[in-house]
């Protein structure tokens, strides 16, 4: 397993058994004190010609595992202590979005508007 990298950054590992995705990727983030491994128990639910990508977050999470907030403990955490894993995050979608045989890229989580204000507030 890789260590941990630079605080800030995430660790994209890429592991997949199944032979070149034909339908798209799937993009699975672990919660607190999880790593990319976290996600794995998912795999068999994905329909054939998927991959899965699991980023882990850029922060140690003290009881273990990884965490995308700053702060300790993610409970209660200001909106700038996601700042870095935000802007991590960001990227890496749009660097997906930038090649060439990406046709679409869906979300299904929903940000608070006034989190998100804060949050492109920070990022700028």
């Amino acid at each position: 397993m890789p260590s941990g990298g630079a605080e800030g950054r995430l660790t994209i590992v890429s592991e997949s058994p199944r032979p070149q995705p034909t339908h798209g990727l799937a993009v699975f983030l672990h919660g607190w004190t999880g790593d990319e491994h976290s996600m794995d128990v998912l795999d068999a639910g994905l329909a054939p010609g998927w991959w899965r990508r699991s980023p882990r977050a850029p922060f140690r999470a003290a009881p273990g595992g990884f965490s995308w907030s700053s702060e300790p403990e993610p409970a209660g955490a200001s909106p700038q202590a996601f700042r870095s894993a935000s802007i991590a995050l960001r990227g890496f979608v749009e660097r997906l979005e930038d090649l060439d045989d990406v046709q679409n890229v869906y979300a299904n989580f929903d940000i608070p508007a006034e989190l998100m204000e804060q949050l492109e507030a920070t990022m700028v």
